[in-house]
């Protein structure tokens, strides 16, 4: 937007018949150095400001599409530290479920009825509770990741 700004400030300066030819010829030269094939100039005996007005609307566009695509980069720059970010979640919760499931196997926990019947201590009961809760959570860390790649 800055170049866009300076070149509209540079026009207006070459189109201001108020100021002197020196100075609204050196806003002209600095316009031909910037826009490429732009060739404006001043009528030498009327002073009237002559563009090319395809050339700079051409450098214009070019402009904006110069703009929105380091808009993408910095987009895509975002996305690509949010999908890192999800992955390292859901590795880190894939070892967490890995770790329970090695606990659990080498734990008695009954569940139900015989669960019920035999007493296999609060410590065994609470790790079940935990190792469910992580699955959970483990669910829905997929989930976010699955929307995001839906998006």
């Amino acid at each position: 937007m800055e170049e866009k700004n300076k070149i509209v400030a540079l026009i207006k300066v070459a189109k201001d018949e108020k100021l002197s030819l020196d100075d609204r010829q050196k806003a002209v030269n600095a316009l031909n150095k910037i826009i490429p094939n732009y060739n404006a100039q001043l009528d030498a005996t009327t002073g009237k400001y002559m563009e090319n007005k395809k050339a700079l609307d051409d450098y214009l566009n070019s402009l904006a599409k110069k703009y929105e695509l380091e808009g993408a980069k910095d987009l895509l720059k975002e996305i690509g530290k949010e999908k890192a970010k999800l992955a390292m979640e859901l590795k880190e919760a894939d070892d967490a479920i890995e770790k329970d499931k090695q606990i659990n196997a080498s734990s008695n926990f009954v569940g139900g009825r015989e669960g019920r019947a035999m007493d296999t201590g609060a410590a065994t009961y609470t790790a079940h509770l935990k190792n469910n809760n992580r699955q959970v959570r483990h669910k829905d860390v997929r989930k976010v990741v699955l929307l995001r790649k839906a998006e």
